[in-house]
């Protein structure tokens, strides 16, 4: 199905979660985006499909490494704890700032989105975290200034 292959935007909007497919006008800094993938029949071992969690990219803004609250990041620990699941979390910053400083603040963007996920409920030893420093692959700087939660059932 074409549909669960898009992707798709979360944007909080007075606590509530709205999913619709995105483009880079939809990009917020600082809005996780929760990215549908296809799920073969293997990849589902202790729960049907529609539990399984998708990976997610999280949009932080210039030089920023703190997350508040975050409704789609709650249902993605949720999910991932339920599930058995194991996260990797990469994390990039933009390329304003120098390469060292930047690589410090990547490495420091993955590992608080990994203790945001633990602190909601997935065990620590199913975390992984890794910084990858200064970015240009994506539109725009605003998107390079991310950190990707890849799932793994």
């Amino acid at each position: 199905d074409k549909d669960t292959d898009s992707l798709y935007a979360s944007q909080n909007l007075q606590g509530a979660s709205v999913y619709g497919k995105a483009d880079a006008s939809d990009i917020q800094q600082g809005q996780p985006m929760a990215v549908k993938t296809s799920l073969s029949t293997t990849d589902v071992t202790k729960t049907d499909a529609s539990a399984v969690p998708h990976d997610v990219v999280y949009l932080f803004p210039l030089d920023g490494s703190e997350i508040p609250d975050d409704a789609t990041l709650n249902d993605l620990a949720k999910k991932v704890a339920a599930s058995g699941a194991y996260v990797s979390v990469v994390a990039y910053t933009d390329e304003s700032g120098n390469a060292e400083y930047n690589q410090r603040l990547s490495e420091r963007r993955a590992k608080r989105v990994g203790e945001y996920l633990i602190a909601h409920g997935v065990p620590s030893d199913h975390v992984r975290t890794k910084g990858m420093g200064q970015t240009h692959a994506y539109p725009s700087a605003a998107q390079d200034r991310r950190a990707e939660i890849h799932v793994s059932v």
